[in-house]
């Protein structure tokens, strides 16, 4: 099975508790189950959504924001050129988790609106927790915890549909097959 090291959490239970999983997933997990062995679980049993949404709240902000960028990188042809730079400001978030980097996605992600996987993405690493998501002048807040890994899976599911698929494309089927393969690679640490 391997080590899943980039997991935050010891047992499956853990990262249940960071978000409302579905009655599916809450079925097939045992509350004495490794990470490892759930993601194969719902990857096999439950829908590719469950184990999506349980690596991107199993993984810290840099690694769930970067298991997004990867699986978004799959529809680049999709993407308008606005989109396409709210990726990249993700992705140099990642490899750069700066004030500044944070704030660029910040402002794409409001320019495309919550519309598209990109600029949920870029929400992401807004509510990554490493800033304030009050305005200028208000109060600082900091963003609910696991915050990031929700609007994550919603830049995922959100790239799965749209925009839609050509007629001659296998489409999201195909499409959580591949983001499964990456999120295990990233997990696993062996996804660059």
């Amino acid at each position: 099975m391997g080590t899943w090291g980039k997991i935050t959490a010891s047992l499956s239970i853990d990262v249940l508790s960071r978000y409302e999983a579905s009655e599916t997933c809450k079925s097939l997990i045992t509350e004495d189950e490794l990470p490892s062995q759930s993601i194969d679980k719902l990857a096999s049993e439950g829908s590719p959504f469950d184990a999506v949404q349980f690596i991107c709240h199993g993984l810290g902000a840099r690694d769930s924001i970067f298991f997004g960028v990867k699986s978004l990188e799959l529809r680049n042809d999709a993407w308008s050129s606005l989109e396409k730079l709210a990726l990249a400001a993700s992705q140099e978030w990642v490899f750069e988790p700066d004030e500044v980097s944070r704030i660029r996605a910040h402002k794409l992600s409001s320019r495309l609106g919550l519309r598209s996987g990109p600029s949920w993405l870029a929400e992401a690493v807004f509510w990554s927790g490493s800033g304030s998501i009050s305005g200028v002048d208000e109060e600082p807040l900091l963003p609910p915890e696991y915050l990031y890994a929700r609007a994550v899976c919603a830049a995922i599911a959100t790239s799965a549909v749209l925009p839609p698929w050509p007629s001659d494309v296998p489409g999201s089927a195909r499409f959580y097959e591949q983001v499964l393969t990456i999120g295990r690679g990233i997990v696993n640490g062996s996804a660059a």
